[in-house]
């Protein structure tokens, strides 16, 4: 159960999101039916990562984008505003901006992740990212939930990257089944 871009896009506010789901290859998603593991067994004479009781996720705090937001350095994702340069100027911010304030939190093992607040920014990484082809972008997706009394943004990431010419040819069909990966 890989969940994808789309999925992540159309939860509504309210959701709760009740677990992860962690994949054969150890990646993590979001599950709103509750904790799933593909795998708990012994893979090349390592324990794989469902064998944890403990599982850690990378967010924003709140302040900090609303005030991004607020300044116009970044703009919330909606169904018209999906083009390459808000992508473009959305992942400058995340890159000058946003992941030197990144914070990790500990969960355990059937603790619900937290209800969506169904705000979600859209963002590429920059050309000025240390990458190896430049014409190609991983995506990435902060989502806004509600975890304990905080206001908080996950950090999701894409699996595989995209070519450019798929972003500048408003091809969100192909943009939205992008599989998605909790960082």
């Amino acid at each position: 159960m890989v969940i994808k871009l789309r999925e992540i896009l159309e939860i509504k506010p309210g959701t709760l999101i009740k677990g992860l789901h962690i994949g054969i290859s150890g990646s993590v998603s979001l599950s709103l039916e509750g904790w799933d593991f593909e795998q708990k067994t012994l893979v090349k004479t390592v324990w794989s990562l469902t064998d944890r009781e403990i599982f850690r996720f990378c967010y924003y705090n709140n302040t900090r984008l609303e005030t991004l937001l607020t300044d116009s350095k970044i703009i919330k994702y909606q169904i018209d505003n999906i083009n390459y340069f808000t992508l473009r100027k959305n992942g400058e911010a995340y890159y000058k901006d946003i992941k030197g304030w990144i914070e990790q939190e500990d969960i355990k093992i059937n603790d619900c992740i937290g209800l969506s607040l169904g705000e979600n920014i859209l963002a590429i990484q920059p050309h000025s990212a240390d990458i190896y082809r430049p014409d190609f972008f991983e995506i990435f997706l902060f989502h806004k939930i509600l975890h304990g009394d905080k206001i908080k943004w996950i950090v999701i990431q894409s699996k595989k990257v995209v070519s450019k010419n798929t972003l500048m040819s408003k091809a969100e069909f192909l943009l939205f089944d992008i599989p998605m990966e909790l960082i």
